[in-house]
């Protein structure tokens, strides 16, 4: 049973090339999802003789056409030949590969349909200025013999494919000391200059007459939905009030055990610090929302306290994780070796918690509210074998004037998914105060962790 593509109203903003950009406000529904044409040419003498036309939806495309899981790919080839041509068939491809180089031996395909739009055994295809319809391969209803002359005119082949919901990827012979992989969602397209792998689509067609050949890319948007809100932070939501905090939404907090931070005063004392992080839960969160957070600190060092609950020197971001399998071929065997690169977010912003329904600071506790914001350009998760993408919740040394850490580099890691579209409900929302709020870059640059993704 074919699934329902979601709606551009459940999704963030796309650009072509299945990264995602700041939504721009429609009419109505119909508008948002106003399908855009794309046009390929093959000409001969300055004049088109093959033209493969793609729809796709207006609001997620801009440069290449993009489709969202459950969407059908739709369009058309149009042939117009002048002078009668010897073609012996037409065929469809589209093909998702795992790509870490140039070489055919450094592509792997977990997607590889091909439809024959017409063939001689078809029979003589009409022609397209007589009857669009017409011109489609014969069914079984319709007897046909084999066409063995030359077409000339115009001819137009409609066509729509499904892409399929699981798939899988066959190793072609490679060893990479693992089992076999289970079948897995089409990942979202990649191309990232700091990843040696990529998601690769294309659509191609292939005309039997000689070596003609039409291809193009295309973008791809899986639909990863997170779970629904639990019910305070719904009706939060709903009504436009604050966020519960941990000590009285219990259920709809998750944290660790409590982290140790040690270090040292203005170059004086040494303190310890308890250090305890509340994510808000489900800890699945939609790619252009937030991820709320709560921070509680403990210590009989009440300076300590001061410095360390101060907004700006809390280093919480998202990690992200890309492992990544390369192609090579060693000792005349084909194998696979993986490596990764891990990047961190621009930093949470925090403010005091000072909100009635929170307990009161004491000397010897700090509490302190917090969001990560999610660009709308993240990569979603992903569990596909040679591309594996995972995001992590992560606390790092605090920064903060007068304080000098000692110990592990990452005081705390939460793993956690990054969807692509909105669970059912209410839309979450900033709780940044005025003045707290961090600026993020339209464009975000992936380096390393220790620079910004966002």
């Amino acid at each position: 049973m074919a699934t329902t593509p979601a709606s551009t109203q459940e999704l963030p903003g796309y650009n072509s090339n299945g990264n995602a950009r700041p939504a721009q406000p429609t009419t109505t529904a119909a508008t948002s999802r106003r399908p855009k044409e794309f046009e390929y040419k093959i000409e001969k003498s300055g004049r088109p003789i093959a033209v493969l036309t793609l729809f796709s939806e207006a609001a997620l495309s801009k440069n290449i056409p993009t489709y969202v899981e459950g969407s059908m790919i739709k369009g058309n080839l149009r042939l117009s030949l002048g002078q009668g041509d010897s073609v012996r068939s037409v065929t469809i491809t589209v093909q998702g590969q795992f790509i870490t180089g140039v070489n055919p031996e450094d592509q792997l395909n977990f997607i590889d349909i091909t439809k024959t739009l017409w063939s001689q055994s078809d029979g003589a295809p009409k022609n397209a200025t007589a009857d669009h319809d017409s011109s489609s391969p014969p069914t079984d209803e319709q007897p046909s013999t084999k066409f063995n002359g030359k077409l000339q005119g115009e001819y137009l082949w409609p066509f729509a494919i499904d892409l399929p919901k699981k798939v899988n990827l066959s190793l072609d012979g490679r060893s990479d000391g693992r089992q076999a992989s289970e079948p897995f969602a089409p990942p979202q397209t990649f191309n990232e200059r700091t990843v040696r792998a990529g998601i690769h689509y294309e659509i191609s067609v292939r005309i039997a007459r000689g070596r003609f050949r039409l291809s193009t890319q295309f973008g791809y948007i899986p639909t990863i939905k997170p779970p629904p809100f639990l019910p305070l932070r719904r009706l939060a939501y709903q009504e436009g009030t604050k966020l519960l905090g941990p000590h009285v939404d219990t259920e709809g907090w998750h944290s660790q055990d409590p982290v140790q931070v040690q270090g040292r005063i203005f170059d004086n004392r040494p303190v310890n610090v308890a250090c305890k992080l509340y994510i808000s839960k489900p800890l699945s969160y939609t790619r252009g929302s937030v991820i709320p957070l709560y921070l509680h600190l403990e210590s009989d060092d009440q300076e300590a306290l001061d410095l360390l609950s101060s907004p700006k020197g809390i280093a919480v971001h998202l990690r992200r994780h890309v492992n990544f399998g390369i192609l090579e071929k060693k000792a005349n065997a084909k194998v696979i070796s993986y490596q990764s690169t891990v990047e961190d977010s621009l930093p949470a912003v925090w403010w005091p918690s000072i909100e009635e329904n929170n307990p009161p600071a004491s000397d010897r506790r700090r509490y302190v509210n917090g969001e990560l914001h999610l660009k709308v350009g993240l990569k979603p998760s992903s569990d596909m074998p040679l591309l594996h993408v995972e995001y992590f919740v992560v606390v790092l040394p605090f920064k903060t004037t007068g304080f000098v850490h000692s110990g592990e580099d990452v005081l705390l890691k939460q793993p956690v998914d990054i969807a692509t579209i909105y669970a059912p409900g209410p839309r979450p929302v900033k709780s940044a105060p005025p003045g707290y709020d961090l600026e993020i870059p339209s464009n975000p640059t992936f380096t390393s962790a220790k620079n910004n993704f966002l």
